[in-house]
């Protein structure tokens, strides 16, 4: 990464990791570093400049309620490492088991925008903007704190400020 810094020290460098951490005595695949990364050690990496993390409790055999919770533990660690942390990728599935609907979709999106934007996170992304029977339609508008925003039927990704 040093070599990125040298040819571009402009630019901001991430790793783009699930955020999948590594301790020891967890039975979960979240947690046990079977996957080769931890997100706490990344962040300390001197070239590593912000956070990555995504979040798909569906596919990971997850409740609802987990997303809050994974979104603090990786806000909190950012915090830590004195680092921001971006919710690089989420989504779910319109498959009818985890949400019944595109409504209730939305509303859980919203509930883990609003965790990140509570706790000041660098920023969300959306993974897919549409699948399956999702109409959709984007718009640009802006808010009062001037980070851009996205919106999508009522869901909102808030970006990194325009000035970083």
């Amino acid at each position: 990464m040093s070599v990125i810094k040298q040819n571009d020290p402009n630019h901001l460098v991430g790793v783009g990791d699930e955020g999948f951490f590594k301790h020891p005595l967890s039975r979960s695949f979240l947690y046990d570093g079977k996957n080769g990364v931890d997100a706490a050690r990344l962040l300390d990496i001197h070239a590593v400049d912000f956070g990555t993390f995504h979040l798909y409790p569906q596919g990971w055999g997850q409740d609802r309620d987990f997303g809050r919770k994974w979104i603090e533990e990786h806000l909190k660690l950012g915090r830590s490492a004195g680092k921001p942390m971006l919710l690089e990728e989420f989504g779910v599935s319109l498959d009818g088991n985890f949400v019944s609907g595109t409504e209730d979709r939305n509303a859980l999106y919203a509930e883990w925008l609003d965790a990140a934007a509570e706790q000041d996170g660098a920023g969300t992304l959306f993974w897919m903007l549409a699948g399956g029977s999702f109409e959709y339609c984007v718009q640009e508008g802006s808010r009062s704190d001037s980070r851009p925003l996205v919106s999508c039927r009522g869901v909102c990704a808030r970006g990194l400020d325009a000035k970083h």
